[in-house]
């Protein structure tokens, strides 16, 4: 029998220290900062490894699904569940993963590997716990997910992962990842460099100090350096140009190279024939075919071919897109875009659309001689007069580009070509945060209409761009959207302090209501019904024509107070005629209007909340005088009936209700089904956890959110393992006087004890 056979069968004895029957342990608990359950036996805390049954001394380091382990001085790998990946024999463990973006829960990795150490030697472990390699080379690089560099006689070469069997015999200085090519190694003889095919096909020769990827707009090249100067190689390694420049680099979205020769800047194209002249100080990268160029400290612009078509003379030059924001390249073609993971959010995708939108628009090139500025449009013609002194702020209104033209203390609006559409005669507010307040736009995205507001000092009006004419006038006053298509503008009364009066416009620019004293306010609860709330707070319902369609003397009420909540979703407010009924308040409880404005009860209840998404609260006198709670769809039949004692939301979970009777609590879901029957004492449900506690007869389990039981209610106390696999596995519960750790599927490992805590 071999040294190593007696080594790792000593190990296997030494560490399996518990057998089918259940070990009984002085303690058990979890750690804040641990994946694995902490024990103490005879005295000493270990990490308990439940997959493999196995006690550690301690967890040295994790990445990606890895961990390494060591118990006794010896190191091994496990995975988060504590499945042994490598045996705890070894001197040493390098856990190694790669992946592409930015990291996220879940990320699919390139590659993870586990390299070993063992008397001085080194080999390769893979994920799964599959030996590519024993512990037989000098050193171990990864270079990608099919190739690992391995040393021998201090020499570099690369085998299989596949079956490591060699590849390339060991006859470099070094082996490295290949970031030109990701399937490609990258091999070095002294301090030169190069490139070889996975099959050990030399493709660049090691005779490089310097090799670097150059993407144009539609390919990608490779930057060369020796004996100081640059040069460019395609990617199959031929020279388009020998190296004879003093730098190279991309130069944007054309399919140009920038060099530098003599100090200056030019550029080639990609079969090396000059297209720029090296005679500028400096050459910005090209955005839609132009470039910014610098030469004796003033700047210029020049096309892809190399012409001039802004001539110099300017002491800066900037491309800006549409809403004046400098512009920059798109990038390469060639280049793979980052991922991140989790898709996008609906905000995120409307700001993703915004910016596509945006650069579809036409760019301008932002010019300044002095204190005199201008803008050109992208054939390098001036947009407004030139010799004046003039600030302008592009904005984007209805998707067309537009312009507030700042001259001393006035301003105007011209279009995207120059032309005045007001003139230049109006004041901004010196309080800017009335900029903000006055005009309030209520959420309401109305970047795709023609309406801006216009300010003159401390008065306000809206103007539409299209119509080129004002739809309120400019006034003492503030204006503020209610839906698309309605706005509120309120002033001042003259002769009350802290008093206003509104009047209700639409965005064709006639007045639906005029000003009135006794009117505070107006709110849209649909696309054409309004409420009107007067100064006494009561309230009237009136159409898209100011009619009043109606009203009733007890509906009274501050809607900033009341709002439009509806308990069954703490989330998202219920919208006003969602269900098709408006609920009538004030000392109405079970009064609602349909959108013919028709009353409507719902017999037997004496409340009835606001529907949400067809569903509402509704409450019940028992015959002994409670209030009893159930939920009715819109058409008023029962869903649950009116007799629990409670009713609660659940936070984070609009579709779940957490509902109680007889001191017997049930969880129900908003598709009109118990998810878990009224049975159990308690139901704690918590937004951070995934799994639901149930308690039952006094006993503990867990559910998921759908009502499906995972763990049945029998344990006096559990305890979830919040380092551990979905912030949960494995528990710890207590059975009558024991301990047990317990995973998903119900397993109960061979470890016991009569004390919780560890530590």
């Amino acid at each position: 029998m071999n040294k190593r056979y007696l080594l790792l069968l000593y190990f296997m004895v030494h560490l399996s220290v518990f057998g089918q029957t259940p070990a009984v342990v002085d303690a058990i608990d979890f750690s804040s900062y641990e994946t694995f359950p902490e024990v103490q036996l005879d005295g000493k805390r270990y990490l308990y490894l439940p997959e493999a049954n196995l006690l550690i001394d301690k967890v040295e380091n994790s990445t990606g699904n890895m961990l390494s382990v060591i118990k006794d001085g010896m190191y091994g790998a496990v995975d988060k569940n504590g499945k042994i990946l490598a045996a705890i024999e070894y001197d040493g463990i390098e856990l190694k993963d790669e992946y592409k973006g930015q990291w996220y829960e879940g990320i699919s990795y390139d590659y993870e590997f586990i390299i070993t150490e063992k008397e001085g030697k080194y080999g390769v472990i893979n994920v799964k716990g599959r030996e590519i390699s024993p512990p037989q080379y000098d050193g171990i690089e990864i270079i990608n997910k099919d190739l690992i560099g391995v040393k021998q006689h201090g020499k570099w070469g690369w085998t299989a992962v596949e079956d490591g069997h060699v590849i390339q015999q060991p006859i470099y200085d070094e082996v490295r990842k290949c970031y030109l090519n990701d399937k490609c190694v990258a091999i070095y003889l002294g301090d030169k460099q190069g490139m070889a095919k996975a099959d050990g096909t030399v493709i660049i020769p090691p005779k490089y100090v310097f090799l670097s990827n150059l993407y144009t707009h539609s390919a990608s090249y490779i930057a060369c350096s020796e004996n100081g100067l640059y040069g460019v190689l395609d990617q199959g390694g031929k020279a388009l140009t020998s190296t004879q420049f003093e730098a190279v680099s991309s130069l944007g979205d054309i399919d140009l190279i920038k060099v530098k020769q003599g100090g200056k800047f030019g550029a080639i194209n990609t079969q090396g024939n000059w297209i720029i002249p090296a005679e500028y100080d400096q050459i910005d990268d090209f955005v839609k075919r132009l470039a910014i160029v610098t030469k004796d400290g003033k700047q210029a612009v020049v096309d892809s071919s190399g012409k001039l078509l802004v001539p110099f003379g300017y002491d800066e030059i900037e491309f800006q897109d549409a809403e004046g924001q400098p512009v920059f390249p798109a990038a390469a073609a060639v280049m793979a875009p980052i991922s991140y993971g989790a898709e996008l959010s609906e905000v995120a995708l409307k700001e993703k659309a915004k910016r596509k939108a945006i650069a579809a628009l036409p760019y301008t090139i932002y010019v300044q001689r002095g204190e005199q500025s201008n803008r050109l449009d992208w054939s390098g013609k001036p947009i407004f007069p030139p010799n004046q002194l003039l600030t302008t702020d592009p904005f984007i209104q209805g998707g067309k580009t537009y312009y507030r033209v700042f001259s001393k203390d006035l301003y105007g609006v011209y279009d995207a070509e120059g032309k005045e559409i007001l003139p230049t005669k109006y004041h901004l507010p010196q309080d800017q945060y009335a900029m903000t307040t006055d005009y309030n736009l209520g959420g309401i995205d109305l970047s795709d209409s023609s309406f801006i507001p216009i300010y003159d000092g401390e008065k306000l009006g809206l103007f539409n761009l299209v119509q080129k004419s004002f739809i309120v006038p400019v006034a003492d006053q503030k204006i503020s959207w209610i839906n698309r298509h309605y706005l509120v503008v309120t002033r001042k009364l003259q002769d009350r302090d802290y008093a206003y009066e509104a009047a209700l416009y639409n965005s064709e620019g006639q007045c639906v209501r005029g000003f009135d004293a006794n009117v505070y306010d107006y709110h849209s609860v649909s696309e054409n019904f309004f409420l009107l709330e007067r100064e006494d707070q009561s309230l009237q319902l009136i159409n898209g024509d100011g009619k009043v369609v109606y009203e009733n003397p007890s509906w009274k009420g501050s809607l900033r107070k009341q709002g439009f909540s509806l308990p069954i979703n703490e989330n998202q407010d219920a919208v006003p005629f969602e269900s098709g009924l408006l609920k009538i308040s004030g000392d109405q409880h079970n009064l609602f209007i349909d959108l013919q404005a028709r009353e409507r009860r719902f017999a037997g209840y004496t409340a009835v909340g606001n529907f949400y998404k067809g569903l509402a609260f509704v409450v019940k006198k028992a015959e002994d005088g409670k209030d009893r709670y159930g939920v009715i769809n819109k058409d008023g039949k029962e869903l649950i009936p009116a007799k629990l004692e409670q009713i609660n939301t659940v936070y984070d979970h609009p579709n779940l209700l957490l509902v109680r009777q007889d001191n017997q609590y049930g969880l129900w879901s908003r598709e009109g089904k118990f998810l878990l029957n009224l049975e159990y004492d308690d139901i704690e449900i918590n937004s951070s956890q995934r799994y639901v506690r149930i308690v039952k007869n006094g006993k503990i389990g867990l559910t998921t959110k759908d009502g499906e039981i995972v763990l049945p209610p029998k344990y006096d106390e559990l305890f979830v393992n919040y380092e551990g696999d979905e912030h949960t596995w494995p528990v710890l519960v207590k059975e009558r006087e024991w301990y047990h750790i317990v995973a998903k599927d119900g397993t109960v490992y061979p470890i016991k004890t009569q004390k919780k805590g560890a530590y």
